[in-house]
């Protein structure tokens, strides 16, 4: 993911188990970019939930597998132990559609979160705890 474009997104809840990050105005994140937040694509001390459930990183990889026509890459965990629920990553892209991923495992891995939408670019992405 490291040698993609950067998109800078901002947000005031880093390290917050609730939150929202967002684009300046005019500016997304679109196919072969990779997200930053408050100037880190070290996501993992921003983007994080309950029980040590987190976000590595996010990039727009492009089209999606054939069934959805884009596709984002997530790596994280959700959070450890039975029964404590996931991390629900939601992106909200340039036709207002609202699309989320649940994390559940506590195993750190790339997840795929494939979406369509008239306008793929990413304009707003947001985390809060979910249950399973």
């Amino acid at each position: 993911m490291s040698n993609l474009p950067i998109i800078d997104f901002t947000t005031n809840d880093a390290g917050k188990t609730i939150g929202t990050a967002v684009a300046p105005s005019g500016v997304s994140l679109q196919n072969g970019d990779q997200l930053s937040i408050n100037g880190s694509t070290d996501l993992s001390q921003i983007i994080v939930g309950n029980s040590s459930a987190l976000v590595n990183a996010v990039s727009f990889t492009g089209q999606g597998n054939g069934f959805f026509g884009h596709n984002l890459e997530i790596q994280g965990q959700g959070p450890a132990g039975a029964g404590s629920g996931s991390l629900v990553v939601t992106v909200i892209d340039g036709a207002g559609g609202s699309h989320f991923l649940k994390l559940n495992s506590s195993t750190n891995k790339t997840h795929d979160l494939g979406f369509n939408s008239q306008d793929g670019a990413i304009n707003t992405i947001s985390w809060a705890p979910g249950e399973i």
